[in-house]
């Protein structure tokens, strides 16, 4: 478990004591990426389209076929249906 820690006061950013202990996630950009752009598609397209195609454009239009760590289908859609 991490215990990394940073502290603010005003526009100061001080660092805790711990030190991260964990890679960053390198699949955070296409993560953040295709969840915007599912509630985008999501909000521009028809009520009926099933949500399963709103996260299939989504994930066709930025996932490569290297990219690993990428977001779960099942929760996009999820997400998809609660717009």
């Amino acid at each position: 478990m991490c215990r990394a820690s940073v502290t603010q006061r005003g526009d100061d950013f001080i660092p805790g004591d711990a030190e991260h202990v964990h890679p960053s996630d390198p699949g955070l950009l296409v993560k953040v990426q295709v969840a915007a752009s599912t509630r985008t598609i999501a909000q521009r397209s028809d009520v009926f389209r099933p949500a399963m195609d709103i996260v299939k454009e989504s994930m066709t239009a930025h996932v490569e076929p290297y990219d690993f760590c990428l977001p779960k289908p099942s929760l996009l859609k999820r997400a998809v249906n609660s717009n």
